[in-house]
């Protein structure tokens, strides 16, 4: 998905009571006040600006960072740059075979000869064999080893630490907060377009940074909320879960890509009924645009509340070049109904 949103007071998304925190537009800032200045009757900040029109960034941690001087790192030798690694070799010492300086007397090599020259000669022709490899050693390699494989881009069975958890009071549903590239979603108010389908809260990781020539990131990322009545006016789980995806908005997803249908059925989650709606988005213009992504995996869970409630949904979009592939199961399982 792309993403972006405007500055504006928002609800603390690091999970304090009665605060909100100013979003400045790139990052969070140090500004907080309490929650009694928002405006209650529509859910949202009284002073929040019209939408952006992209999906909103990855929130930016609190500013926890150590500061000072730079340590150098462990591994640098004493005494600075000039000072040589432990491992080199001293000055090379003569092997006991090495034979005499020029200038010197003959006399003891032609005493071996005359008295024990088989002896001598026989060492001699060891030495030899032994210093080209004929005995006792093995030949040089004739070509190097093969490189090693490159990392693939993604796991298809990885999954990204848990961090903690996603509390959704509107929706009545938590989730695990992963840790790695997954960052905090900025809010979601009531008057954005993810927020007009019912959406509050969620977590993105970016995968391709100022994607497409364009300012925002291409991220993955998880969204709950309750389903709301412009996308279906009845409480049907099949019909919110495959509705969602006609009812997102035109910039969710690059233009021109096919979709296949893998999975719709009735599901449970905490005990509740669901339904489990699962496609894949291919986008056939990702290589010619340099992508780093080709594929999608959507995945739109409608959850049953309870009587005289609407349902809730859990919204997940997993481009194929996200590291952790495994992360789409490990959020599904984790939901509880609150």
């Amino acid at each position: 998905m792309t993403g972006q949103t405007p500055p504006g007071w928002y609800p603390d998304p690091y999970g304090t009571p009665g605060l909100q925190r100013y979003w400045d537009g790139g990052q969070w800032t140090q500004a907080t006040q309490p929650i009694d200045e928002w405006d209650d009757s529509s859910g949202a900040p009284a002073r929040q600006p019209s939408p952006g029109g992209q999906q909103p960034p990855p929130a930016p941690q609190p500013n926890w960072s150590p500061s000072g001087p730079s340590t150098p790192p462990p591994w640098q030798a004493p005494g600075g740059p000039h000072t040589p690694p432990p491992w080199q070799p001293g000055p090379q010492t003569p092997q006991p075979w090495q034979p005499s300086p020029a200038g010197k007397s003959n006399t003891g090599l032609l005493w071996g000869l005359a008295g024990g020259g088989v002896v001598f000669l026989a060492l001699i022709v060891v030495v030899a064999l032994l210093a080209t490899g004929v005995i006792g050693g093995s030949p040089e390699p004739t070509s190097s080893p093969a490189a090693a494989s490159p990392t693939p881009p993604n796991d298809p069975g990885g999954r990204s630490p848990v961090v903690g958890t996603v509390t959704d009071e509107q929706a009545g549903l938590s989730y695990a907060q992963l840790g790695g590239k997954w960052q905090p979603a900025s809010p979601i108010g009531s008057t954005d377009p993810l927020g007009r389908l019912g959406l509050t809260r969620g977590q993105t990781a970016a995968v391709q940074e100022d994607y497409d020539g364009r300012e925002g990131d291409y991220v993955a990322s998880v969204y709950s909320g309750q389903v709301a009545t412009t996308v279906t006016p009845d409480d049907s789980l099949q019909v919110g879960a495959r509705s969602f995806l006609a009812a997102l908005p035109s910039f969710a997803y690059p233009a021109g890509y096919t979709q296949r249908e893998i999975e719709s059925r009735a599901f449970q989650v905490d005990g509740h009924s669901a339904w489990y709606h699962r496609l894949e988005l291919s986008f056939p213009q990702a290589k010619s645009r340099n992508w780093n992504f080709t594929k999608e995996i959507v995945l739109f869970l409608t959850i049953e509340r309870g009587e005289g409630r609407r349902p809730a949904v859990l919204y997940l979009s997993i481009p194929d070049s996200h590291v952790n592939q495994g992360d789409l199961d490990l959020l599904v399982n984790s939901v509880k109904v609150l």
